[in-house]
């Protein structure tokens, strides 16, 4: 193969890539996957759906219910111990008053039960941190990326989904506003 039919299929590639990369740039990433042939299938649980029930153990041995609390939203937040914005997002989670109607409940993804106990004593958090060894929760929840995390009502529907860090004011704001559509 000759050095200019060589240079022709590098630069026929960058050119490939190059428009791959601004497609993705212009449109963006999808925020639900969608599968089989049914495309009304949404793999992830998304805003205004049901959130899928579960009971979990927690790192205090409890077994935890999403269906048990008494706060008008919880908030179910993936997580694991290597999750750089997790260490700073959890902690922050914890200030929030006992006033908010919000119960948190972190679900670890797949670490072991004394890694995670450790955690929490570090970073003294007081809302229940939920053990998913096998991590069938999140397979339910179609788990992509950490932090992510889903408000959820009473009724256990889904008011909002989170994917990356998400802000107290951010979470006050939604909260807010499923009270008022409520």
């Amino acid at each position: 193969m000759s050095r200019l039919h060589r240079l022709a299929h590098w630069l026929a590639a960058l050119l490939c890539c190059g428009l791959a990369l601004l497609l993705i740039i212009q449109t963006g990433l999808p925020q639900r996957s969608e599968t089989g042939r049914d495309s009304s299938k949404s793999i992830a649980p998304a805003r205004d759906q049901l959130a899928p029930i579960f009971q979990l153990p927690s790192s205090s041995g409890e077994i935890i219910s999403l269906l048990w609390g008494d706060s008008a939203f919880t908030l179910l937040y993936f997580w694991s111990t290597n999750c750089a914005p997790c260490r700073n997002e959890m902690p922050a989670l914890n200030e929030l008053p006992k006033s908010e109607p919000l119960r948190i409940l972190a679900v670890n993804m797949g670490e072991s039960a004394k890694r995670v106990r450790d955690w929490v004593d570090q970073l003294q958090l007081s809302y229940p941190v939920l053990l998913d060894p096998f991590m069938a929760v999140a397979r339910a929840y179609q788990i992509r990326g950490l932090p992510s995390a889903f408000l959820i009502d009473a009724e256990t529907r889904i008011v909002a989904v989170y994917y990356g860090p998400v802000s107290i004011d951010q979470l006050r704001r939604d909260m807010a506003r499923a009270a008022r559509y409520e």
